[in-house]
């Protein structure tokens, strides 16, 4: 059975960087296969968070 993900993670992020777009976001981290946070691999999209965590300064204000 395949696991439901909450994307409400990655649309925290994405609120906090203007100018950014989901689909080229999704599409630079699958490597152009898709454009649909649900056709990532959960691999994919831990990678894609975790990199926009760095970009936005989140986890650094978690830790704080």
């Amino acid at each position: 059975m395949k696991q439901e993900r909450n994307y409400a993670r990655f649309y925290c992020l994405l609120k906090a960087l203007p100018g950014a777009d989901k689909e080229t976001l999704v599409s630079s981290f699958t490597n152009g296969r898709t454009l649909h946070l649900h056709e990532m691999s959960a691999k994919e999209y831990a990678a894609m968070c975790a990199s926009l965590e760095v970009h936005t300064g989140w986890r650094v204000q978690l830790k704080k």
